[in-house]
């Protein structure tokens, strides 16, 4: 497999983070995307450098205007770095033919993008995460944004509520991930573990 992370996330692939509330999966999902973007090996796994292009479905603001700079303050991330991370700038839906559209043009217009991290998942469709036609369509939607970008794509979820070895959605989104990766926090120590639950096209190990 060709690596936009080093044996954590593949290029040209649709990845799903997953977790319970409060696990840090968002602060995550930033300090993959902006690796990428600043050209940093993320924990020691090398990376190859790109665009990444952000929706926020929640809290836009102060992903855009506390996480992100204080991520890039952090670790002394230079302009030209920074200027690789583009928060989209509208609400999506990735079931709608018509809003996947307006995504690729932004896409085609600002990149080559390499990454887009859509946080969070449940907030990027206008149906239910748990009805098959919603399902269906929003893949579809995923796998023309891979085609015709070249990007991959990381989807942020909630597990479900009475099982939290699996996000909460319908089993044709569950299937359709090339990589899903189980995100487990513990706020009292402030860390986070991720799990690598499977890649298709790759070692499975964790």
């Amino acid at each position: 497999p060709e690596w936009l992370i080093d044996e954590v996330i593949q290029q040209r692939s649709a990845v799903l983070m997953f977790g319970t509330s409060n696990s840090f999966k968002s602060f995550l999902a930033i300090d993959l995307a902006l690796a990428v973007a600043a050209n940093t090996s993320w924990h020691g796994n090398s990376v190859v450098q790109g665009k990444v292009l952000i929706v926020a479905t929640e809290g836009a603001n102060a992903v855009g205007r506390l996480r992100i700079p204080s991520r890039f303050d952090h670790y002394s991330v230079p302009d030209n770095a920074r200027a690789n991370v583009f928060l989209y700038p509208a609400e999506i839906c990735l079931d709608i033919y018509e809003d996947v559209s307006e995504l690729i043009d932004t896409m085609k217009q600002e990149g080559p993008f390499k990454l887009l991290v859509l946080d969070i998942f449940g907030g990027c469709m206008s149906g239910s995460e748990i009805d098959d036609k919603t399902a269906r369509a929003w893949v579809h939607g995923v796998q023309r944004i891979i085609r015709e970008t070249g990007a991959t794509i990381l989807a942020v979820a909630h597990t479900g509520w009475n099982n939290q070895d699996r996000a909460r959605m319908h089993t044709h989104f569950w299937g359709s991930f090339d990589t899903r990766l189980l995100v487990e926090g513990d706020k009292g120590k402030m860390t986070a573990v991720i799990t690598v639950e499977r890649h298709k096209d790759a070692d499975s190990s964790g």
